[in-house]
């Protein structure tokens, strides 16, 4: 039961401290656009990716040392390279897609989305 307690505690603390850091990031950038003086362009959907992805990244790693530092069990080596798989391909994928459309010139400039064709 202490270890379940612990597993949920951690990804929680994960969570807050993802959105913790977002609200940082957005005064800091708020900040910055007050002194231009200009509108600040919206985030991405690339950009949403990754950001979920570092969050999930950084959330699964605290949940797994937690876990493995108060239980006998030895960390989930299967599970583990799985889940950084997944965000590897994911990352492969739109690195692939970002530098196709910029070799055909399909990205429009002032896209906030990065993905509408011309």
């Amino acid at each position: 039961m202490k270890t379940i307690l612990i597993v949920v505690a951690s990804g929680i603390a994960g969570v807050l401290a993802g959105k913790l850091g977002a609200m940082i990031a957005a005064k800091v950038r708020a900040k910055k656009a007050d002194k231009k003086k200009t509108k600040a362009k919206p985030m991405g959907v690339m950009d949403k990716a990754l950001l979920l992805e570092a969050v999930v990244l950084i959330a699964y790693t605290a949940v797994v040392l937690a876990m493995f530092y108060t239980t006998d069990h030895g960390e989930p080596a299967t599970l583990t390279t799985c889940v950084f798989a997944v965000w590897s391909f994911e990352n492969g994928i739109m690195g692939w897609i970002k530098t196709t459309k910029d070799k055909q010139g399909t990205t429009v400039p002032s896209d906030p989305e990065g993905g509408e064709d011309q």
